[in-house]
This record gives structure tokens, C-alpha cells and sequence, in this order.
């Protein structure tokens, strides 16, 4: 029917491949995100169980994509005599109605796929930025509005043409005028979840930039751990990508062309996304799975960043009219009992001097530690 040449994520291979590669890849990536937890000693919080159903969701628009395709309801031209293409909007086949079905389908599970990534993305954050009331407040404010998000746009999509099912789900009803007559626009509705889905994105993941140049970090470790956190960009890509698509076929629908496939219009927008869950949940678990590329364990990098927090929370709170200011260290000093034996009179001096000053106690491989936590130095920072 389109006179044009199939775009790749048109077409039947493409679509399948869409919907199995990343669907593995997630069950990977989420697998791999446990498994870093018990190895880290870390507690499952809600960043983790949120991505399991994220996961599932995703699976299910897989599946949906390649039973799409087994049936020639996506990634094919729409099987339409060339006399009947001025009349297309009231054509009726079992082709169109598995495209509708699919699309309904796949549409109802976006706004809840994304919700979760979204949120886990925000709990993430206050697993390790929730340090102070502000953050704390704007962080649960997020994650409500996330829900909010998440649930107005499941159920409008749901009830888009209100309790009239029939028109989606009846093989002998499903044609563009039914759908036009009975349902609210799908394609405007499909651009607001865009435009809502992409602003979100952009906030989320902008997030931990201005938190983090904010500590007492070198530059080179505010980039790095920037980078760390921006990890999570791709999905702003993916989002935008989907975005961009769905504007032109909405631009396709308003000036209308019988010349315009619907179901490679359907299969374009579908594939995307797929693509958008498919990479949100992988791109949710990344800074998690950092911890198996480097020797360094994401959990020594959340220790650092919540310590450097409260380091300069506790800053301003002991912070007086003069130049000194006042830090709390938390750190342990480990000092080689068999190495001390052997200094010199002043440094067994030293020594005994900072034995008076803070409690020993056994270190590893029966070293002596000496305990830094909450001392106060003072000085210029």
C-alpha cells in the first residue's frame, strides 16, 4: 500500500529480533543486578524488585511483537486491493484487527513499563542521594508523580473508547472509522505519553549531576561519577527517538493520506517502543553492574558519595564566622602492630599519644585499627 520502501524496524526481522534480543538482554542485565547485590552484601530494595516487573512487561511487548509478525499483523504491507485504497478507512480484515489488538495491547503496557523504570531509577537515588530533607522531599515528590503518570495514562489508554471493547477486540468492527468514531484519537494520545515520557526522562536523569558537584570531590572524580550516573542517558535517547516518530504519524494522521500504511505505521511505532523498555530497564542496571567491569564494588562508591554527603551536611552545621571549618571523617586507620614495635622513640611517642585520644580496637589480619569516625579537624577545606 505505502508507496515507499521499508524502513529496517519495519520490517519482519527486525521486529522479531526487537523483541527477543532485548527481552534476553533484560532478563540478563536484572539477573546480573541480584546477583551483584548478594555479592555486595546489599539489601533488595525497591530499585530491584521494581525492575522485575519492568522486565515482565517488556517480555510481554516482546511476545506481542513476534506473534505481530508470525501473523503478518506487523512488519508487512497492509493486504489491501488497489481499488479499495480511497476507501480504506472502512476496510475491515483479520490482518488489521491483530495489528489494533497488538497495538492496544502494547500500549496499555508502556506507560507501566516505563513507570517502573522511572521509579527505579528514583529509589535508586534515594538509596544513596537521601541525605538531607530537601532531597529527600523532592525525590518522593518525583516518584509520586511518577505514579501518577504511570496510572492516569494505563487507564486512559484502557478506556480510550471508554466500555466500547468491541470496537478493538471484535475482528468484524475493527476498521479506522470505527475507531476514529467510538475511541478518543490514538495517535494524540500516543504524542502526549511521548512528549510527558521524554520531559521525565530528561529530569530523572539530570538528576544526580548537580548532587554530585557538590561534594568535596576532584574534578575528575565529579566527571567520573557523573558518568557513572548518566549512564542511564541512552533511555533519554530511546524516548526521544520514539518521540520524533510518533510526531510524524501524527502529522500522517491529522493530514490524512489513503496512501499511508497503518500497519507499518502501527509496526513503527510499536517497535519503538520496545526498543525505549527494552533499554530502560538495561540502562536502570548499569550502574549496579558497573561493580563486575571494575575491582571497585558500587557499593564502596555508594559509601563514599553518602559519607562525602554527610560529610558536607555536618560541614554546615559545625561552619562558624571564623575561616576554620569542621569536617567528620569516617574512615579506619589500620597501623601494623609488628611495624609500630620497630619505629622510632618518637613515633612509639606519637603512637602512645593517639592511644590516649582514640579506643583500639582489632583490625584485619590482627592489625590494630584506630578508629577516625566523627573526629573533628579543623582547618581550611
Amino acid at each position: 500500500m505505502s508507496s515507499t520502501a521499508l524502513k529496517y524496524y519495519q520490517r519482519p526481522g527486525h521486529v522479531i529480533a526487537a523483541g527477543v534480543v532485548l527481552s534476553v538482554i533484560d532478563i540478563i542485565s536484572v539477573a546480573l543486578r541480584f546477583w551483584t547485590r548478594r555479592k555486595q552484601h546489599q539489601s533488595l530494595k525497591a530499585d530491584d524488585w521494581l525492575l522485575i516487573p519492568a522486565t515482565l512487561i517488556t517480555i510481554g511487548i516482546g511476545i506481542c511483537l513476534v506473534y505481530g509478525v508470525s501473523q503478518e499483523a506487523l512488519g508487512f504491507p497492509f493486504k489491501i486491493a488497489p481499488e479499495d485504497i480511497e476507501n480504506s478507512l472502512n476496510i475491515t480484515s483479520v490482518q488489521l484487527s491483530i495489528a489494533f489488538k497488538i497495538e492496544f495491547s502494547v500500549i496499555s503496557m508502556l506507560p507501566l513499563a516505563l513507570g517502573c523504570i522511572k521509579a527505579s531509577f528514583l529509589f535508586f537515588y534515594r538509596r544513596i542521594f537521601s541525605v538531607n530533607k530537601k532531597t529527600d522531599i523532592f525525590l518522593i515528590g518525583m516518584i509520586v508523580l511518577v505514579v501518577l503518570w504511570t496510572l492516569g495514562f494505563f487507564f486512559t489508554v484502557v478506556f480510550e473508547c471508554g466500555t466500547n471493547f468491541w470496537v478493538v477486540w471484535s475482528t468484524d468492527s475493527a476498521s479506522a472509522k470505527n475507531l476514529t468514531t467510538h475511541c478518543i484519537p490514538t495517535m494524540p494520545l500516543a504524542l502526549s505519553i511521548g512528549i510527558t515520557d521524554f520531559i521525565t526522562d530528561v529530569i530523572i536523569i539530570s538528576i544526580p549531576v548537580p548532587l554530585i558537584w557538590r561534594l568535596n570531590f576532584s574534578t575528575s572524580k565529579k566527571v567520573v561519577a557523573s558518568a557513572v550516573f548518566l549512564l542511564g542517558a541512552v533511555t533519554i535517547a530511546a524516548s526521544l527517538t520514539r518521540l520524533i516518530v510518533i510526531t510524524k504519524d501524527v502529522h500522517a494522521a491529522v493530514v490524512f493520506n489513503p496512501y499511508e500504511d497503518a500497519i507499518l505505521v502501527i509496526t513503527e511505532y510499536l517497535y519503538w517502543g520496545a526498543i525505549e523498555c527494552g533499554i530502560g530497564v538495561l540502562a536502570a542496571s548499569l550502574p549496579t553492574l558497573r561493580y563486575l567491569l571494575i575491582d571497585m564494588s558500587l557499593k564502596s562508591v555508594i559509601d563514599s558519595t553518602w559519607g562525602s554527603l554527610r560529610t558536607k551536611r555536618s560541614r554546615s552545621h559545625y561552619s562558624s564566622n571564623s575561616d576554620e571549618q569542621a569536617i567528620h571523617v569516617d574512615q579506619i586507620v589500620n597501623v601494623d602492630y609488628a611495624k609500630r614495635k620497630s619505629t622510632s622513640m618518637h613515633s612509639q611517642s606519637t603512637s602512645q599519644t593517639q592511644d590516649r585520644l582514640v579506643p583500639k580496637h582489632h583490625g584485619v589480619n590482627g592489625a590494630e585499627a584506630y578508629s577516625m569516625k566523627d573526629w573533628r579537624i579543623s582547618g581550611n577545606v
